[in-house]
C-alpha cells in the first residue's frame, strides 16, 4: 500500500513537471538588425505620438528627423555616444548625452535598438513571430519582428513604437 502511494505520489509530481516545463516558451537565434539600420517609427509616450525618420549612423550614434508633431516637425535631433545635437529652422543646439531627460522617449528607443543590434537580448518564437527581449537604462523592453523584419518595440509601460 505504502508503495503504490509513493510510486502514485512520483507519477503524478513527473506529470506536473512535464506539464509546467512544456509552457516554456522555445528560444531562439536573435534577428539581426543591420549597422546602418533605418526606419520610420511612430513612438508614443503618454498622450502624445512623435513621428520621426530613425538612422544609425554608426555604434550608439542615430539621428532622428521628426514628422510629427506639429509643433517639433522638421527638428533632427543627432545622439553619438557622448553628446546631442537638435537642430530647426537653421538653429542648432549641441551638449553632452547626460542633459538629456533619463528616460527621454528618443534615447529610450534608441538605446533599445542598439542592445537588439549588439545581441544583448534573450529571444524566443511566438508563432510566426520573434520577439526579443532585454533592459535599457533600468526598463524591461520587448523588440518585435515577423518575418525577419521589426515591427514593433514597447519599453516599459512607458513608451510603444510602430515601426513602418
Amino acid at each position: 500500500m505504502v508503495v503504490k502511494r509513493i510510486a502514485l505520489i512520483f507519477v503524478a509530481l513527473t506529470c506536473f513537471a512535464v506539464a509546467f516545463s512544456s509552457c516554456k516558451k522555445p528560444a531562439c537565434k536573435p534577428v539581426s538588425i543591420a549597422h546602418d539600420y533605418k526606419c520610420h517609427a511612430d513612438m508614443v509616450a503618454g498622450d502624445v505620438t512623435y513621428s520621426a525618420v530613425l538612422q544609425r549612423g554608426g555604434k550608439d550614434a542615430w539621428k532622428a528627423k521628426f514628422t510629427a508633431p506639429d509643433t517639433i516637425k522638421g527638428m533632427e535631433v543627432t545622439l553619438a555616444s557622448d553628446s546631442f545635437t537638435v537642430g530647426l529652422g537653421g538653429l542648432d543646439y549641441s551638449a553632452p548625452k547626460a542633459e538629456l531627460p533619463q528616460f527621454g522617449v528618443l534615447d529610450l528607443v534608441t538605446s533599445s535598438l542598439e542592445k537588439c543590434i549588439s545581441g544583448e537580448v534573450k529571444c524566443y518564437k511566438n508563432g510566426d513571430k520573434v520577439v526579443q527581449e532585454g533592459k535599457v537604462k533600468g526598463m524591461e523592453f520587448s523588440a518585435k519582428f515577423k518575418k525577419g523584419k521589426l515591427k514593433a518595440l514597447e519599453i516599459g509601460d512607458e513608451v510603444a513604437v510602430k515601426i513602418k
